[in-house]
């Protein structure tokens, strides 16, 4: 230093003053919350000068700085001008105190380091509760159609999780959710036995995943017998996955193809009367002159198979053999497709009781 220099005292606050008239509080307007990502516990920290006039401290200012376990919390603002807190994170979780350095604007040595000494105030955050969340659009890729029969692995889907605050959750990237189960398989009718599991992307403030029921309906894959004759189609339902022999397919057909000639017009019967469907150009039964056997057959079925039917005039030799094969005694008469047998008299051999007619190949 050069010159004069005057030198000024700087006095501090005493234990004995700061005991008397330096009144310090915490509180919590709560101690428990569920994280939402709206709800949030408000710390009020208070430093209060009761004696601002005795001289000390005309006009002292409070910076706060809040203590979680041990450790200084990262502040705000409004934390160092007002003494509110707001906390709202998992991590927030612990117990709160405080520490507080008191100064006077007009004398910048001025200053006093305290620490709250009431009780400090515990507080906890849970993660989001199974509960409190819920999910909404959930929406089956209409790529994968729920077959029944299919396995869940091959069906996606889609789906929003939100919290307790109806807030939507943000899901991880790669993998947002999935079926718990992905060997089961859509059933029939109505699936409301299914799990999906979700995964978060914010962990620490949620459950790694989260379990779901949720509701869809399955449908039937089918195979459509088209007949451009008649301008009609059948559909059967088939179960995904399966095997189908053509002898199958062919059942599946005449049952419902019988059941169809219930429900259409005259005009479109008297078109196929007598006349024998062919699918895809083949023939239901052996034997017949204008066709081979149909035998198409489909092997773990996963699309939908269309087949030509087409109509054509047939008939068939219907035997009658009383003599169980032997020669003798038979009859032989000619029918077109979807006649009615006509029963012949019956046969008589000595005392023995005839019980009726049977097919040498069952032909259903």
């Amino acid at each position: 230093l050069f010159g004069d220099v005057t030198l000024y005292a700087v006095w501090g606050l005493p234990d004995s003053y700061v005991n008397s008239n330096i009144k310090t509080s915490l509180s919590a307007d709560k101690n428990i919350i569920e994280y939402d990502s709206v709800a949030s516990i408000t710390l009020t920290a208070k430093v209060e000068h009761t004696a601002p006039s005795s001289g000390a401290m005309t006009n002292p200012s409070v910076m706060y700085n809040y203590v979680q376990d041990g450790d200084i919390k990262t502040t705000t603002a409004d934390v160092k001008s007002s003494g509110v807190l707001s906390v709202k994170t998992v991590k927030d979780s612990g117990k709160y105190s405080f520490k507080y350095r008191l100064t006077d604007g007009l004398e910048p040595l001025w200053y006093y380091d305290g620490d709250y000494s009431g009780n400090a105030e515990t507080l906890t955050i849970e993660k989001g509760k199974l509960e409190h969340m819920t999910i909404k659009d959930f929406k089956i890729s209409a790529s994968t159609v729920p077959y029944y029969g299919k396995e869940l692995k091959d069906v996606d889907f889609s789906v929003k999780m939100y919290n307790n605050a109806n807030k939507e959750v943000e899901l991880a990237t790669e993998t947002p959710y999935k079926w718990q189960i992905e060997i089961d398989k859509v059933t029939q009718g109505t699936n409301n036995d299914k799990k999906i599991v979700i995964y978060p992307a914010d962990t620490d403030n949620y459950e790694t995943s989260y379990e779901f029921l949720v509701e869809f309906e399955a449908q039937a894959l089918v195979i459509v017998f088209h007949m451009e004759q008649i301008s009609k189609e059948i559909e059967v339902e088939v179960e995904y996955g399966q095997n189908y022999g053509a002898n199958e397919i062919i059942y599946l057909f005449e049952q419902a193809y019988l059941k169809a000639l219930t429900t259409w017009d005259s005009a479109t019967i008297r078109v196929v009367e007598s006349k024998a469907p062919y699918l895809d150009g083949k023939a239901l039964v052996e034997g017949d002159a204008n066709a081979d056997k149909f035998d198409t057959e489909y092997n773990g079925i996963n699309e939908i198979h269309t087949i030509q039917v087409t109509f054509q005039d047939a008939s068939y030799e219907v035997v009658f053999n009383p003599n169980n094969g032997g020669a003798g005694g038979t009859t032989q008469e000619t029918y077109k497709y979807g006649q009615f047998l006509k029963k012949p008299t019956d046969p008589v051999n000595g005392d023995l009781l005839f019980v009726g007619w049977y097919f040498d190949e069952d032909y259903i």
